[in-house]
């Protein structure tokens, strides 16, 4: 295996595996038109890793063109770090997307707490890992150039 592109590498296996898990956790249950909107997507617990993937596609590609196109080496570790705050973001919204379809499906669910942690989890978590994705871009260091 190469040692090039390896944070876009991991951002392409993070959206592969969203997207097999997202289709593990396919229904048919649900209008068409959900599926083509990647934002409504992220408002049914089933279907939010297709998001992720989406996203994580994203973040892949823009580490593969500023790896490439600018000839900088993304640090692998901050990578990790990227998308463990990335993963920690999206259980908070989903403990916060099944908590609000608990309430609104059920008569008598209207004295449930709001999982306040799961909100500050979620917002954390996403901030920090566009922090760690800036430190990322800004702290790579510049590739030797290759002998033609």
């Amino acid at each position: 295996m190469s040692a090039k592109y390896i944070s876009a590498k991991l951002f392409f296996v993070l959206a592969l595996v969203c997207f097999v898990v997202g289709a593990a956790l396919f229904h048919n249950d649900l209008p068409g038109a959900t599926y083509s909107n990647p934002l409504l997507m992220a408002l049914f617990p089933r279907l939010i890793p297709f998001p992720l993937a989406i996203i994580s596609a994203c973040l892949g590609l823009v580490y593969f063109v500023i790896e490439k196109s600018f000839r900088r080496n993304a640090r692998v570790w901050l990578t990790f770090v990227q998308i463990a705050f990335l993963l920690v973001g999206v259980f908070g919204h989903i403990v916060i997307v099944r908590f609000w379809w608990r309430v609104l499906g059920e008569e008598h669910a209207t004295n449930l707490p709001v999982p306040l942690w799961s909100v500050m989890l979620f917002n954390v978590s996403i901030v920090i890992s566009f922090v760690v994705f800036l430190l990322n871009i800004f702290l790579s260091k510049r590739a030797p150039m290759e002998k033609a």
